[in-house]
């Protein structure tokens, strides 16, 4: 296992947190928006997606400690679980470059935020399968060798910090791409920014990374045994992340 860590903390009080680091975020985002309009989107989105990351970490205070970080070395299917709004930070920050997400439909509407998103997403409507599973096929079809997938298969942020049962669309992914599964989890990002607040709290992220799981003999007929086998697998991340998290507290 090797370990990586974010070292970034500012003396700022923690009611200016947040905004100070919402309004780099839109620059940020702003400033790769003329890419995205002139077919340069995937270059601006890999480019462009660590210095948003790592810039908004940076004003919150947030130091994040990474375990399992060689595991992220070849395109994969990054299987993760979600528990608020840090753990969508970290993830543009420390995960690879060449790395798309699938998101829910409703963002690629907010302004400058979701639009500097199309060029690096899979855009899925929860609320009706056959067209997330349509979306996720378009999506591989034209997803470059060198490029991995983020999903969260929760489907949304579980608050209590518990994993809820996964939906079926990181298996769908699998078998469209044949990628491998990496399975990983966050802990410690409510306590960052917990639900609902305005105030960022300087603290620790812990993610944990789990080994690559194969899915080139994979069949349709076994799907509950292999989401079984994934949920297993981010739940032990999860743990891990926990007892890491309250080591150092």
């Amino acid at each position: 296992m090797s370990a990586t860590e974010g070292t970034l903390r500012v003396p700022l009080h923690g009611l200016v947190r947040l905004p100070f680091a919402f309004a780099a975020a839109l620059l940020i985002a702003a400033c790769s928006l003329p890419f995205v309009f002139v077919g340069l989107g995937e270059w601006a989105w890999a480019t462009m997606r660590p210095v948003w990351g790592h810039v908004v970490l940076f004003l919150a205070g947030v130091r994040v400690h990474v375990e399992g970080a060689e595991h992220l070395s070849t395109p994969a299917l990054l299987c993760s679980n979600h528990t608020g709004t840090m753990d969508s930070i970290v993830g543009p920050a420390y995960f690879p470059p060449y790395t798309k997400w699938v998101m829910k439909k409703e963002f690629a509407r907010v302004p400058i935020l979701g639009w500097a998103c199309r060029a690096g997403a899979f855009f899925v409507d929860r609320g009706d399968s056959a067209q997330a599973r349509a979306a996720m096929k378009d999506g591989a079809a034209g997803l470059d060798p060198e490029w991995s997938i983020v999903i969260y298969p929760e489907g949304t942020r579980q608050r209590d910090g518990h994993l809820a049962p996964f939906k079926k669309g990181v298996f769908h992914l699998a078998l469209l791409t044949r990628l491998p599964i990496v399975p990983m989890a966050c802990h410690g990002g409510t306590a960052v920014l917990a639900r609902g607040s305005m105030v960022v709290r300087p603290g620790s992220i812990e993610l944990t990374v789990g080994a690559p799981i194969a899915t080139d003999g994979w069949t349709r007929e076994e799907a509950d045994r292999r989401m079984e086998e994934i949920r297993d697998a981010v739940a032990a991340c999860a743990e891990a992340s926990r007892v890491r998290f309250e080591s150092r507290a």
